[in-house]
């Protein structure tokens, strides 16, 4: 089936430690002074890498999450999420309370 070729793409990228292309996109990633104009082929690497269905790129401010790019067919780019609506600003938050653990675990171990 289709979602198992997709699955053995993703383990044999994994496996390979790049992404088909990756060379290629690094190479114009030193070369490109505008990053936005990379945004399909980044997120298209991404996808490929992770096997997920759709990527996209959302700016944060300490409200909103504005949603401005994304791979071909996903519908995310121009909507946004206030922070009240849903579960994704907490990931930030734990992810703020994960940097911390770690500085003090660094702190320790050091």
């Amino acid at each position: 089936t289709a979602a198992l070729k997709q699955e053995a793409e993703r383990l044999a990228v994994l496996k390979a430690g790049t992404v088909a292309g990756e060379p290629e996109l690094v190479a114009k990633l030193e070369k490109e002074d505008d990053i936005e104009k990379l945004y399909p082929d980044i997120l298209e690497a991404i996808k490929k890498a992770t096997g997920a269905q759709a990527v996209y790129i959302g700016m944060k401010n300490d409200q909103v999450l504005s949603y401005i790019a994304a791979t071909q067919g996903c519908d995310m780019p121009g909507k946004s999420l206030v922070k009240e609506e849903g579960v994704t600003f907490d990931l930030f938050e734990e992810r703020a309370e994960y940097e911390t653990e770690m500085k003090e675990a660094d702190t320790v171990l050091n």
